[in-house]
């Protein structure tokens, strides 16, 4: 039981930390140090929301379609946003 409330609030952090660092990407102009800082950042919540969302799939009672359609949002936070980001950013330079 203690695990499983450390655990989610380790979830609920690093979905505030990933908030807080694609503010930081999308509005400020961060330096190629803190672009490498936010990218760890980024490679490490996506691994916890992986894990996080590997065992709530393990766990999960009834159709694995129906899981799918309840936790949508939760893999969809597994896709690297950041990396959609420094795209459009490039795409923009180059016109």
């Amino acid at each position: 039981m203690k695990f499983e409330v450390l655990w989610h609030w380790l979830v609920f952090i690093g979905a505030l930390i990933a908030v807080g660092t694609l503010i930081v990407e999308i509005f400020f102009e961060p330096t190629e140090s803190e672009s490498h800082i936010i990218e760890l950042l980024d490679i490490s919540i996506i691994a916890v929301f992986a894990v996080d969302v590997s065992l709530e799939y393990h766990r999960f009672r009834g159709s694995k379609t129906k899981f799918f359609k309840q936790h949508w949002l939760d893999i969809l936070a597994i896709i690297p946003i950041f990396r959609v980001v420094r795209i459009s950013r490039l795409s923009k330079l180059e016109k």
